[in-house]
């Protein structure tokens, strides 16, 4: 965020890694509560915010304000659409958007329903009597009122109407996604996996991923506020894997700590700002800094990154 220019026709923004400009992806991840089918994964642009606005308002000038009350707008602007319900969770506001995602559904599951149904009436008559029968259910189930929160906007009231959305939706944004590291898992994923063998026997035995005894010496010197071992420490792990690997990518040494110190001793023990000041401090003590052992993605904080993460409520480690 903090590399995006104030241009409101710029998607570009400038790749921490390799300091080339780039378009960043939004991965959204839809779960059905108590389903057991994998979720759906679709990425879209991450914009801009002053390419959002001016985007958004592109849109209510040629189809007016009422069209982001109206479930089509979900697949007639995914870009715009997912790229709102981000943003409105990341400046913490409430909106009905996320429930027009699930009434989109509902009217998508419900229009199939009905084909289905003409398609079974032309096959037989009993056919058309179950039709009747599942068509006159979808429409007492539509004319139920369901209760909503007591001050809830007119269209929460309107999309409560269909009995499926009276569950609660929920957003939450996430501060990484597991399923993007080709360079193999980061450290606070490793924490968290029970393996049946001993450390001894990780140790001696996968070269490609962090010890969980190395863990431990991190987490352990994150206690003392001492962050300039664990910066030296993970660059040489990481030349070790890379040698074993054969890959290049490797994490930022910056996150890979920080998350593991969120996920192994909890995000609400952690003071993201003391931290920083902390890593930035070791990072300078470092004779090494400036030669291959350390990429730039390994740098401290930036400014303006600091400046967007005051701003934006934070993100969710899972």
């Amino acid at each position: 965020m903090s590399n995006w220019s104030a241009e409101d026709s710029n998607l570009n923004t400038l790749c921490q890694a390799c300091n080339k400009l780039t378009v960043p992806l939004l991965t959204i991840s839809v779960n059905q509560h108590g389903a057991t089918s994998p979720s759906e994964s679709f990425s879209v642009p991450y914009l801009n915010p002053l390419v959002l606005r001016k985007e958004l308002e592109n849109i209510l000038t040629q189809e007016g304000d009422l069209s982001l009350a109206e479930a089509k707008f979900v697949e007639e602007h995914p870009i715009i659409y997912w790229n709102l319900v981000w943003t409105f969770e990341r400046i913490n506001v409430q909106s009905h958007l996320p429930n027009l995602c699930l009434k989109n559904r509902v009217d998508n599951q419900s229009a199939a329903n009905k084909a289905q149904d003409n398609n079974a009436e032309d096959n037989s008559v009993s056919a058309s009597d179950s039709g009747k029968e599942s068509e006159d259910n979808t429409e007492d189930c539509a004319n139920c009122m369901q209760p909503v929160k007591e001050g809830a906007d007119p269209l929460t009231q309107e999309l409560a109407t269909v009995e499926h959305l009276s569950a609660q939706v929920s957003v939450q944004c996430i501060w990484d996604n597991p399923r993007l590291h080709g360079e193999g898992p980061p450290m606070y994923i490793l924490w968290q996996r029970r393996d049946a063998s001993s450390s001894l026997v990780s140790a001696l035995t996968d070269q490609t991923t962090i010890g969980r005894p190395v863990m431990q010496s991190i987490l352990g010197s994150v206690h003392c506020n001492d962050l300039l071992e664990p910066l030296k420490r993970l660059a040489m792990e990481r030349q070790k894997i890379q040698k074993v690997r054969g890959i290049d990518r490797t994490h930022s040494i910056y996150r890979d700590i920080l998350f593991l110190a969120c996920k192994a001793l909890g995000r609400s023990n952690i003071d993201l700002n003391a931290f920083d000041k902390e890593y930035a401090l070791a990072f300078s003590r470092l004779p090494e800094r400036n030669s291959k052992m350390y990429r730039a993605q390994d740098r401290p904080l930036s400014l303006g990154s600091s400046y967007c993460r005051q701003y934006f409520k934070p993100l969710s480690l899972v």
